[in-house]
């Protein structure tokens, strides 16, 4: 999903969260992305992070059986920042990584 596509959906959706105190979880599904990984992780973050949203939210990073460093990526972004999480599961399909 792009940074512009991410930015309307958070804003149609910021009035109705406020009244309700909705906690929203971006949960991305990565598989062997080791070399663009934090860059993409870290654009998103900011980009979250500068919009001042009056709701909790997170990033959720979906570790779909990467062969290469994107656990250990993932892992090392979790422990720097608070709003990053991440989850490993073996590699069962994008959609199967969301569920």
């Amino acid at each position: 999903m792009s940074i512009k596509k991410l930015t309307s959906l958070l804003d149609c959706l910021s009035m109705e969260l406020q009244k309700n105190k909705i906690f929203i979880e971006l949960c991305l599904p990565v598989h062997n992305e080791e070399k663009i990984l934090r860059k993409n992780i870290l654009k998103i973050l900011k980009f979250c992070q500068d919009q001042n949203y009056s709701f909790g939210w997170n990033i959720v990073i979906i570790n779909n059986g990467s062969t290469d460093s994107s656990l250990k990526i993932s892992e090392e972004l979790q422990n720097e920042y608070s709003q990053v999480k991440y989850a490993n599961i073996q590699k069962a399909g994008k959609g199967r990584a969301i569920k």
